[in-house]
């Protein structure tokens, strides 16, 4: 017996069809890789942007806020701290005042001036009869470590990127530290007596740490853009 199989032969016009059909899936699963790479390369630059809007805010609010308060400007000086006023005993609050808003800390206003600071610490249990407690501010970014009568410690704390308090003219004044340079602490003196205070000017000064840095609020950002799949 002799059995013939016969195969159908593809014309051109079916295999062009089969050819087509293919190309078509091709193309749609390199569109689809395409557009997935597209829409990870949008959220990882839009990642990127926010992280690095977040730190140019931060930086900024640290270096243009920078300000000398005066504890006798007229807009407080006459404000009641205690039994008296900021200007007649307001210098150690001033001088805080100025540490928070340089670090574009919020204390109830725009800015965190002597007035705004003064009025936060009042409603909440910030003074001791006409004493600043050290501790209150711990909310505001601010936590208490310790008095340093060794002005050496206190530049090293300065040095490490503490606030560094400085209480000088016999003990009666503070005034908050900036820099040192050779064997004196720069200074912004809330009333202004002295740019500069030398290390045997100094009495004791009182440091705190910042409490939330700027890598911790990118960080934090970090997380929220997780949670939201960015």
């Amino acid at each position: 017996y002799v059995f013939f199989f016969f195969f159908k032969q593809k014309t051109a016009y079916e295999m062009l069809r089969s050819l087509v059909g293919s190309e078509m899936c091709i193309r749609d699963r390199y569109q689809r890789r395409v557009h997935g790479e597209i829409k990870l390369y949008q959220k990882q630059t839009m990642r990127v942007a926010l992280v690095f809007l977040l730190a140019c805010a931060l930086l900024g609010s640290a270096i243009a806020a920078r300000q000398h308060y005066l504890q006798c400007d007229g807009r407080w000086a006459g404000d009641s701290l205690g039994n008296s006023n900021i200007c007649a005993i307001g210098c150690l609050m001033s001088s805080v005042a100025m540490a928070l808003n340089d670090m574009g800390r919020n204390c109830g206003g725009p800015e965190c001036t002597p007035q705004v600071l003064n009025r936060w610490l009042k409603a909440r249990g910030g003074y001791q009869g006409n004493l600043f407690v050290w501790q209150s501010v711990q909310p505001l970014g601010l936590s208490f470590v310790n008095w340093f009568r060794d002005p050496n410690v206190l530049a090293q704390q300065l040095a490490q990127g503490r606030v560094v308090i400085l209480n000088v003219r016999g003990g009666s004044h503070w005034v908050l530290a900036d820099n040192v340079s050779g064997r004196a602490f720069n200074v912004r003196d809330p009333a202004r007596f002295q740019n500069a205070y030398t290390f045997d000017q100094v009495v004791d000064g009182g440091v705190f740490t910042k409490n939330r840095l700027i890598m911790e609020e990118i960080e934090e950002l970090e997380l929220l853009l997780n949670e939201m799949g960015l």
